[in-house]
């Protein structure tokens, strides 16, 4: 099994909390978006069971769901994985991202696949944390150790 990390594991669970607590046709977009997102994670890369696993649902529940990789709203997609608007923007800057197109809401859309894509690429291009030297043991970056 493959961990998919907290980030998509906090997109995902997000689609599922929208879901259980949405009405009517709020409730109908939000279960098409899981559809779209699950969809996307595997043209992404993520197996079935890897979702699974994250989600506590079968693979087949995931299968099954798992219809087409369809438009998410930015909107929607930024605020699931707690990322601004402008986030968006310089994934599309960096190529990362295609031009979104408005949905039948006219809501500025990205197939779900391209946003999961783009977010993992950002996470694996990020820059390091710096090490907090209070705790470490040995030389400094200037190649002298802690007093």
């Amino acid at each position: 099994m493959t961990d998919i990390g907290p980030v998509m594991l906090q997109v995902l669970v997000a689609a599922r909390t929208k879901e259980a607590t949405a009405h009517g046709p709020a409730r109908r977009d939000a279960f098409r978006i899981t559809r779209f997102l699950l969809a996307g994670s595997i043209a992404a890369g993520y197996t079935p069971s890897d979702l699974a696993a994250a989600l506590g649902v079968t693979a087949g529940s995931i299968r099954t769901r798992a219809d087409t990789d369809g438009p998410i709203p930015g909107t929607v997609f930024a605020t699931y994985a707690g990322i601004g608007l402008e986030t968006l923007t310089a994934w599309q800057e960096a190529g990362w991202l295609p031009t979104g197109e408005p949905d039948p809401e006219c809501r500025t859309s990205y197939p779900a696949s391209a946003l999961i894509t783009a977010l993992l690429t950002s996470l694996l291009t990020a820059p390091a944390a710096p090490l907090d030297q209070s705790t470490t043991d040995g030389p400094t970056p200037a190649g002298r150790h802690p007093d």
